[in-house]
């Protein structure tokens, strides 16, 4: 009997060291660390935090008394009376009254300088519509509509009050001739056109019309057209800035 329970206590202890062993292998040999759980997934990196200035926006920013903000354009001319902007490539400047904008925030690019668009550079040389206040988003809307959408408009040898009379009543706009306007030579009185398709009446007044009579001015304000001389017009502008 008492050689059955010396033999049975060595194999019992060896069975509890086979148990006692970990499951995910053999204990780490001399020198080895010991084994532990899986590592997890690698942590998260934390986003540097830097002191850098927001990149300047994409575009002048003009915001309007309204509040609504027109993103996007170039301003390209500011008197006291109008702002002159653009807002894409092949579209004619819109100019708003200076009364209307509350402000302007400004973007990196210059349009002062030489070469920087060329449809500016083209527009620059315009003469320039007077846009005074109180003009209304649905005469602006008549003065930027085509005249006609498919066919030409043709002038030959017109005076130009009769012109302008006949593009006022295409636009549905009125026309207010000054006494000034009145005092141009018999000789340069007329002139003929051929309005394409798709011109409004501001794109008109713009490219052609001054072009044609260079001593004349267009001021637009309370919802009319307003021809005078461009003396007149400059003395009205200066004696309003005194």
């Amino acid at each position: 009997m008492r050689m059955l329970v010396c033999v049975t206590m060595p194999l019992f202890i060896l069975a509890l060291a086979a148990g006692a062993q970990p499951p995910n292998g053999p204990p780490p040999g001399p020198g080895e660390p010991p084994m532990g759980p899986p590592p997890g997934p690698p942590a998260e990196p934390t986003p540097a935090v830097t002191d850098e200035a927001p990149p300047p926006p994409d575009g002048d920013i003009v915001t309007l008394k309204t509040g609504k903000k027109l993103t996007g354009m170039q301003v390209l001319r500011e008197t006291p009376t109008s702002v002159e902007m653009l807002a894409m490539e092949g579209v004619p400047p819109l100019i708003l009254p200076r009364t209307q904008v509350q402000s302007i925030q400004y973007d990196a690019i210059d349009p002062n300088k030489p070469g920087w668009n060329k449809q500016e550079e083209e527009a620059a040389s315009k003469p320039e519509v007077i846009m005074g206040e109180e003009v209304s988003a649905e005469f602006h809307r008549k003065l930027t509509k085509p005249l006609s959408e498919n066919e030409p408009v043709k002038f030959e040898d017109e005076g130009y009050v009769r012109l302008l009379r006949e593009l006022s009543r295409r636009a549905d706009v009125m026309l207010e001739v000054a006494e000034a306007a009145k005092e141009l030579p018999v000789d340069q009185r007329q002139a003929s056109f051929t309005v394409k398709p798709g011109t409004s009446l501001l794109t008109f007044l713009q490219d052609d019309f001054l072009k044609a009579f260079p001593q004349l001015a267009v001021k637009i304000q309370f919802d009319k057209i307003i021809l005078t001389s461009k003396e007149a017009a400059a003395n009205t502008a200066e004696a309003g800035a005194q």
